[in-house]
């Protein structure tokens, strides 16, 4: 049995496929099991990535390469890595970004160490030529005050910078159904089932950014089904944090992620059916401005569009 299986989805990476597949291959952690998945993409990532394994014998036996039956989307792909990893440790790593050649080891040894379920790092936010800045992953060793944390977007809920001991992935009883905060649905179901969080301080996961990007000139379509997707994972979630936190803590919790879920409505926000939309989401969470663990940014952004002053809403953007 391996130390740790690598969950990692492909499609349509053909220009990043290799710079992850080398720093993947050459971790100082050698029992790892790596589990590439090809969601049917349509371009020569897979070909790329059996050229960069030549390179690599020793991690031939080591590497799973599965393919999809149809394009599923990353959550079903996640699903399935998750489902057939076989190591004492699963993580995930997405195909355009990298890692540190140390990464799984300290993180691996982190957690035998300290007998911990899950264990944390920093990582970078980067746009592959300069490091914008390094992100902080962990605030609390508590795990309540850790799901709180992602919730409120203090840190990041995303997989792919914790190492997960196996037997806590069985927790996962909801599967996030679309991509928009999938990450969500499944950290936090596990994060909540843990008893034991360990950090390491140091970046040794590089996010890609990709400043020019599909992601960042979304059309009015692609904004309202970002939301949609986002309505309906949070949906998924919300009973769960029901059984978790009560009273007073649950309904700011709710409100916060009506609010999360409402962001891919902003870019269009001027538009009147994008703000009829966003008002009846939002119309009753006043109070965030007075929550303090709500983000400024957040606040202000609440303010301006309930106020309806687009101008000044469109030059702060």
């Amino acid at each position: 049995m391996p130390k740790v299986s690598v969950i990692i989805p492909i499609y349509g990476v053909e220009k990043y496929i290799e710079r992850c597949a080398r720093s993947l291959f050459e971790q100082t952690l050698d029992d790892i099991e790596y589990l590439f998945i090809d969601d049917v993409t349509p371009d020569k990532s897979i070909d790329i990535l059996k050229q960069v394994l030549v390179e690599y014998p020793f991690r031939k036996k080591q590497v799973v390469i599965h393919r999809m039956d149809t394009n599923s989307g990353q959550a079903a792909v996640r699903k399935w890595g998750i489902q057939n990893a076989t190591g004492d440790f699963v993580i995930h790593c997405d195909s355009d970004d990298w890692i540190d050649v140390d990464m799984y080891r300290v993180m691996y040894e982190k957690a035998i160490r300290e007998e911990a379920d899950v264990v944390v790092c920093d990582f970078n936010y980067t746009d592959g030529i300069s490091y914008k800045r390094k992100v902080k992953a962990c605030f609390s060793d508590s795990c309540d005050e850790f799901v709180l944390d992602m919730l409120y977007q203090k840190i990041s809920w995303a997989v792919w910078n914790k190492l997960i001991r196996k037997e806590l992935c069985s927790s996962v009883k909801v599967f996030p159904l679309y991509a928009m905060g999938e990450d969500m649905v499944t950290t936090i179901q596990i994060i909540l089932s843990c008893e034991k969080i360990s950090y390491v301080e140091n970046a040794y996961y590089n996010y890609y950014f990709n400043p020019n990007s599909i992601m960042n000139t979304l059309t009015r379509e692609q904004c309202m089904n970002k939301y949609l997707q986002l309505k309906g994972n949070t949906e998924l979630l919300l009973p769960l944090l029901k059984n978790s936190f009560t009273g007073i803590c649950y309904r700011k919790i709710e409100k916060v992620l009506r609010y999360n879920k409402t962001i891919p409505l902003l870019t269009y926000i001027y538009e009147k059916n994008f703000f009829i939309l966003w008002k009846s989401e939002m119309k009753s969470c006043y109070s965030l401005i007075f929550d303090c663990n709500v983000k400024k940014i957040f606040k202000l952004m609440y303010v301006l569009v309930m106020l309806r002053i687009y101008p000044l809403y469109k030059c702060w953007k």
